[in-house]
């Protein structure tokens, strides 16, 4: 059986003010969103890794460990927003070039 232990996301459009918040600057605790991540891999991917990428074959700007993962309202129907402690040796990542789906690629152990 596959295990979810990161997650891979590319930012939708330029303006990072949308996709990435900073919800505590004295805790860096970093908010990104909106996705489609199935329920099983939501929980798996708790206390896993979130890398934040400008585009799939550029390294990641931000990333950090899993806090939790929400539903912000009812309008984004399956979409849901990651919410993470961010770590230094979360930026700079190159994910691999395959298993890219819907601007998000899932590292899987198993």
């Amino acid at each position: 059986m596959r295990f979810a232990v990161a997650l891979h996301v590319v930012e939708k459009n330029d303006q990072i003010a949308e996709n990435l918040i900073c919800l505590d600057s004295e805790s860096n605790i970093w908010e990104t969103k909106y996705w489609v991540i199935g329920k099983s891999t939501r929980a798996q991917l708790l206390s896993g890794k979130v890398y934040v990428h400008r585009g799939q074959k550029v390294p990641s700007h931000a990333g950090g460990t899993v806090l939790r993962i929400y539903k912000p309202d009812e309008d984004n129907h399956n979409r849901y927003s990651v919410v993470f402690k961010a770590e230094e040796d979360c930026k700079n990542v190159v994910a691999p070039s395959t298993g890219w789906g819907n601007e998000k690629r899932i590292e899987w152990l198993g």
